[in-house]
Parts: C-alpha cells; sequence; structure tokens
C-alpha cells in the first residue's frame, strides 16, 4: 500500500521487531530487537530483505493463477454411494486367489452379513461381512456411504473350504458405466454399481502391514447371468 513504515510481529519468544523500509533501495526492512511486553530493552538491529528480486506483484499473480488452475482442473473425489444401493442384492463374485478362479453369487442383507446362494448341496459356501467405506480412512462412514466396499470372507463361516487357512479381505472401488449414473449419484441419487474391483488380501486382521496379496476380484450385478450358468455356481473348491 505504498507505506514506508511497518511493525513486524514474529513468534520469537519474548522479543518484539520494529523496523522501516530502508532507504537504501527500498528492497528490505531495517530496524530494532526489543525484549520484554512491556516497557521493553533494546538488545539489537535486524534486516530483513529479499531472498529474490523475483518475488514481485507479478509473479505472485502468476503463481496464485497457477494454483486455481491446478484447483479447478484436479480430479473429483471418488462418487460416494449408500449401503442400501448394494444390500438385498445378489452379486457375482468372480476371483483369482493364487492362480485359481473361481466365481460364486452373494447375497447382500441390510445386516451386513452375506450368504453364499450355493446352497447345503454344493460342495464349498462362503460366509462373511461386507460394507462400504472410503479409501484413506478408517473409521466406518457414519453416514453409510462409501467409494469402496469392502469384503471379508470369514474363514470360521465357511464350509468345505479345507484349504482355506485363514480369513480372505477383498476391497474394491465402486465403478459405473454410465457418467449420467455417476452424476446422479453425486446428487444423492443411489443406484446398483455396474461392478467393484480390487485386490484380495489375506489375514485376520485388518492391518495391511501384516496381510498378504493373493489375487484380485471383481464383483459384478448377478442378474445378467443366463439361469443356466446360474446353475453351475459356484466354481472353484477355494483350496488354496
Amino acid at each position: 500500500n505504498n507505506s514506508t513504515h511497518c511493525k513486524i510481529h514474529l513468534s520469537l519468544g519474548r522479543y518484539n521487531l520494529q523496523g522501516s523500509v530502508s532507504s537504501r533501495g527500498g528492497d528490505a526492512v531495517e530496524g530494532v530487537v526489543l525484549e520484554g511486553a512491556s516497557d521493553p530493552d533494546f538488545v539489537g538491529r535486524f534486516r530483513l530483505a529479499l531472498t529474490s528480486r523475483a518475488a514481485n506483484e507479478s509473479t505472485v499473480d502468476a503463481a496464485l493463477e497457477k494454483a486455481a488452475t491446478k484447483r479447478a482442473t484436479r480430479p473429483a473425489p471418488p462418487a460416494r454411494v449408500g449401503k442400501g444401493a448394494l444390500a438385498g442384492r445378489q452379486w457375482l463374485l468372480s476371483a483369482t486367489v493364487d492362480d485359481e478362479q473361481c466365481f460364486f453369487i452373494l447375497d447382500f442383507q441390510e445386516s451386513g452379513d452375506f450368504v453364499d446362494t450355493a446352497g447345503s448341496d454344493a460342495p464349498c459356501e462362503i460366509g462373511g461381512r461386507w460394507g462400504v467405506y472410503d479409501e484413506g480412512v478408517r473409521d466406518p462412514p457414519r453416514d453409510g456411504r462409501g467409494s469402496h466396499v469392502w469384503i471379508w470372507i470369514r474363514r470360521s463361516k465357511c464350509r468345505g473350504a479345507s484349504g482355506l487357512h485363514g480369513d480372505l479381505r477383498l476391497h474394491g472401488k465402486i465403478e459405473y458405466d454410465d457418467p449420467l449414473a455417476e452424476l446422479a449419484l453425486r446428487s444423492g441419487v443411489d443406484r446398483p454399481p455396474d461392478r467393484a474391483s480390487g485386490p484380495v488380501l489375506f489375514g485376520d486382521i485388518p492391518d495391511m502391514e501384516y496381510s498378504a496379496l493373493v489375487g484380485s476380484f471383481v464383483l459384478t450385478p448377478s442378474g445378467s447371468l443366463p439361469d443356466e450358468l446360474r446353475r453351475r455356481l459356484p466354481v472353484g473348491g477355494m483350496a488354496w
């Protein structure tokens, strides 16, 4: 503002810096260092100078413009879907674990459990829990919405999976093929996702440090499966 004087306050304990613009070119502030909050004592002098003359108004404006452009063009946060959009529906789980491919049709229940629709006649039946979450957030979402889905296959809930020596945790990003569906989702209109895909981790506890990456999975709605194919599932005995 073209002022020739300024007062500087720095968090330097009990010291106060007071000075004015230098008469030697006007590129520095010089003054005294005072000690004490009331009735301060003179303890020294200071000089505050620019480290680079490039830090002028045009450079600041350019930096602000660059930051605004970066904010405007950065990717939007992932769309978050409500848990209710997945609950009460059947989903085809296609998983590849240790080079073995398996297919299961799971019924996601509102309680957070999932049920294998294979039935008691099938040689293998899996069970566990499911839910949604936001990537990078440790606590469960309070609003029941998330950008990712998790599936916890619990060994104690499985039948006929003699080769499964621990729990499996599946973490997948929710995806939509139709951009309009994702736009509606951002407006609060939920619809079931087209898929969720991600890694399969082996381990009984959620801490990633004690888990091992053993495969990948894709979760898709099972409604598009023809009846003759549904009758052939599940595929794979989970002998991992």
